[in-house]
C-alpha cells in the first residue's frame, strides 16, 4: 500500500501568514503523512491505529533513554552526539508509523 500526501493551499493575512506557514505547514505535512502510515500499517498488518500509536510511544521513549543515559552514564560531547546521531539515525521498526515512509510528490513509477 502506497500514500502520496500534500497540502495545495494559500496562506491568508500577508506576511504573517506565511511566517506562521514556515513554521506549521511542515509540521501538518509531517501529522497527516504519519497518521496515514498508521492508517497502512492497520490495512496491510492488522495492527490498529491505537497500536501503532502505542509503539510509536514506546520506541520515541527508547530512543529518548539512549540519549539521556548516554549524558547521564558518560557525559562526554562525542559520546552524546553519537547517542543523538543512533537515536535520529536509526530507522523505525516496521510496525511503528513513520511519515518518512509516506511520499509527498509523486514518483516515475507513480500512475498521473
Amino acid at each position: 500500500m502506497r500514500f502520496l500526501t500534500g497540502y495545495a493551499y494559500r496562506t491568508r493575512w500577508g506576511v504573517a501568514g506565511r511566517l506562521v506557514d514556515l513554521a506549521f505547514g511542515p509540521v501538518f505535512g509531517w501529522a497527516t503523512a504519519w497518521s496515514f502510515d498508521r492508517l497502512r500499517l492497520w490495512l496491510e498488518h492488522g495492527i490498529t491505529p491505537e497500536r501503532a500509536r502505542l509503539h510509536a510511544i514506546v520506541e520515541l521513549l527508547l530512543r529518548a533513554a539512549v540519549v539521556t543515559l548516554a549524558v547521564v552514564l558518560d557525559g562526554r560531547p562525542l559520546v552524546v552526539l553519537i547517542a543523538a546521531g543512533l537515536a535520529l539515525g536509526v530507522p523505525p521498526h516496521p510496525h511503528t508509523p513513520a511519515a518518512r515512509r509516506c511520499r509527498r510528490r509523486p514518483g516515475k513509477d507513480d500512475p498521473r
